[in-house]
């Protein structure tokens, strides 16, 4: 199973429902999804998953808090227990500092579907805690050996397989690198299952200025079928101005580059070709939001054995 780990961002979760809404979302494919607002685009997102019985997994302690207070507004509060009462929804919980405000939520947390996460060794105190009070059924980690070595039950590989550069024009140092190999060798490690950032990485920035360089980043599978990730930036690199002709210097090389792999192509995949074709500047919110499906949709692929 994997759990791609996607913070509540808007072209995350446009991602997300368009995906799950078009049939695109292998049932092997769970995510996970830190809300940061309860926006209609959250509501949505989620009952497009309930409406097409796929499953998804909510952090209850998210570090925007989003979900204290709300008994204060019954129509959010009734729309969050509809979702949280769903056999579809996985819940899980986060071991660090405040995790007992989730004991005074007005929602409905009882059942069997809690997860917890430990990504950090000095949480491991809070764990065991959790681990006594919510009897979790799997368990959320990095590989450290500390953590590892302490969780007994049931666990899934986290990682962040993005190698995250500070600024895009210094993808063009390496712009084809290794991302992953956990989707084979997981069960034999001892996993459930794994989790990762997808093509976003372990970023939390909520926001930011116009880029200096455009770059897109593609997964695709090797010969091997190791993820690998291809990034295409830009070459009008000197300033701030003219996004849209940044953003068409990098997709003429994903375009040129796509030709000679048309069986990759993934509904994501598309978009950003199509609008290549048409001369339409999608904005890169929508660019973030097409290279997730890609990512997501291909390993979709992967687990429904239509990667050879």
């Amino acid at each position: 199973m994997y759990y791609p780990y996607l913070r509540g961002r808007q072209f995350e979760l446009l991602a997300l429902r368009e995906l799950v809404n078009e049939n695109l979302l292998s049932e092997k494919i769970i995510p996970i999804i830190e809300p940061i607002k309860l926006t209609s685009t959250f509501f949505k997102t989620i009952k497009a998953f309930i409406e097409k019985k796929h499953e998804f997994a909510i952090i209850l302690n998210p570090k925007e808090d989003v979900f204290v207070g709300i008994d204060d507004d019954k129509d959010t509060l009734d729309k969050v227990n509809e979702f949280f009462t769903s056999n579809l929804c996985k819940k899980v919980i986060i071991a660090r500092d405040g995790y007992e405000s989730i004991g005074n939520l007005k929602i409905d947390i009882n059942n069997a579907d809690i997860m917890v996460m430990i990504t950090e060794v000095d949480n491991l105190l809070i764990y065991n805690k959790l681990v006594e009070e919510y009897n979790p059924y799997v368990a959320i980690i990095k590989s450290e050996g500390k953590i590892r070595r302490t969780v007994k039950i049931d666990k899934i590989l986290l990682e962040d397989n993005f190698n995250k550069q500070k600024r895009n024009v210094d993808y063009k140092d390496n712009v084809d690198e290794f991302f992953s190999e956990t989707h084979l060798y997981y069960k034999e490690d001892g996993y459930k299952g794994f989790a990762d950032f997808s093509i976003i990485g372990d970023d939390e920035q909520k926001g930011g200025f116009a880029p200096m360089a455009v770059a897109i980043h593609i997964i695709y599978f090797d010969e091997e079928k190791n993820l690998r990730v291809h990034h295409f930036v830009s070459d009008s690199n000197e300033d701030i101005k003219d996004t849209p002709n940044k953003y068409y210097e990098a997709l003429k090389k994903l375009f040129d580059w796509q030709k000679e792999r048309p069986e990759i192509e993934t509904l994501g995949l598309k978009k950003l070709i199509d609008s290549f074709m048409h001369q339409g500047y999608p904005g890169l919110g929508s660019v973030k939001k097409y290279t997730i499906m890609h990512h997501l949709e291909l390993m979709s692929r992967y687990f429904n054995g239509e990667i050879k």
